[in-house]
């Protein structure tokens, strides 16, 4: 189990996007397409259906907002977008990776 500060009941919830199967990481493989410059829709539709199929397309199209510090969820919210982050990265070509490294928020790189 992943726990991320005091949002271990919010992870542990099947029922909310903030939950984390003990099978998801940074470097677990949501699928096998890698986003090049020739394949952008044939990616985005598997990168949507792998994502929402894990209750987690919010983080991606910015409908779930980052909450404050001080709300119970922000940790919940952090260790989720960190970890579609890292799933982004993980799909993407190295050079379009490099064109939204530093960016911090899962909608933001998906915006991009």
């Amino acid at each position: 189990m992943v726990e991320c500060g005091n949002a271990v009941s919010l992870i542990d919830d099947p029922s909310l996007p903030y939950y984390l199967h003990h099978t998801e990481n940074y470097s677990f493989i949501i699928f096998s397409l890698e986003f090049t410059s020739m394949n952008f829709s044939s990616w985005k539709r598997s990168f949507v259906l792998a994502v929402s199929i894990r209750n987690k397309k919010g983080f991606l199209d910015g409908s779930i907002k980052k909450p404050l510090p001080e709300d119970s969820k922000y940790l919940a919210w952090i260790c989720c977008n960190n970890l579609i982050v890292a799933w982004l990265f993980r799909s993407i070509s190295s050079p379009i990776a490099s064109t939204v490294f530093y960016m911090e928020e899962a909608a933001q790189i998906w915006e991009n």
